[in-house]
């Protein structure tokens, strides 16, 4: 692995550890504190200092039902995300401050906007979250822009079971099989609630029943069965790569496993 941060070159073979100093939004939208944390980080000799960019007409709606529970300070979320933002000249001055200290200057990006004025910043690099793991759109413009991407490591992580497991293992090309099947909280981490009513409603006044919300996800061979004699609706989106799907009576399994897709 060969990573370049700013005028930093970072390999497998180095020999110092590269420090970054990760501030988000610790600042709370105040440019004053921006700079001192700066300051401090200087002081405390790390190599980097890295900021968010955040834009809130492109990641919120006052309508916005995700992460609702805000301080007395803010009226929705939206409010929040506006305050965390900086003009672009004052990034460019966090920037010069950060050259003066010779530290690197870093920014993770969760937008087209973040990314167009990272691009303005003349930086080499930027972070994408756990969060963006599957918007394509985001990464494929954030690799067309810069030369190194910074993935977050390990991503997301999964409590299936009483197993902890790394969302990005999915897309590990070694690795061939991987179940996660009938999460009850998979779909609130990824924040699908209103999502799932919406492809429910139309069936409520047929099925008359106990509304319950599962999310699997699956990798490779697997088989999953639907539970007998209740009423289910299964919606199947592909993420990745092709699928074939079979769907059978249980009874004849043993006659179709292991054949051939054209059997």
């Amino acid at each position: 692995m060969n990573l370049k941060i700013g005028k930093k070159q970072i390999s497998l073979d180095s020999k110092k550890s590269f420090i970054i100093a990760e501030i988000a939004q610790a600042h709370d939208g105040s440019l004053g504190y921006a700079h001192s944390f700066i300051d401090i980080a200087k002081s405390c000799n790390v190599d980097a200092i890295k900021f968010q960019i955040h834009s809130a007409d492109d990641e919120s709606t006052l309508d916005e039902k995700f992460r609702i529970k805000m301080s007395s300070e803010y009226n929705s979320r939206y409010d929040y995300w506006k305050k965390m933002e900086f003009k672009l000249d004052q990034w460019f001055e966090l920037k010069k401050h950060c050259n003066e200290n010779s530290i690197e200057f870093m920014v993770s990006v969760f937008s087209e906007n973040a990314i167009n004025i990272a691009k303005k910043l003349g930086l080499n690099n930027v972070k994408i979250s756990s969060g963006d793991f599957f918007n394509q759109t985001l990464l494929d413009n954030a690799c067309e822009s810069f030369d190194n991407l910074i993935k977050d490591n390990p991503g997301h992580i999964i409590n299936h079971n009483n197993k902890y497991i790394s969302l990005k293992y999915f897309g590990n090309d070694e690795i061939q099989n991987m179940n996660i099947y009938k999460n009850k909280d998979l779909y609130k981490q990824f924040n699908l609630q209103n999502v799932f009513d919406i492809i429910y409603e139309p069936f409520y006044s047929q099925l008359h029943c106990n509304k319950n919300y599962y999310m699997s996800l699956l990798k490779g061979e697997n088989d999953t069965s639907l539970i007998q004699n209740k009423h289910n609706i299964s919606l199947i989106y592909q993420l990745l790569g092709e699928s074939v799907i079979y769907i059978f009576n249980p009874k004849h399994k043993t006659d179709i496993i292991h054949k051939e897709n054209n059997e």
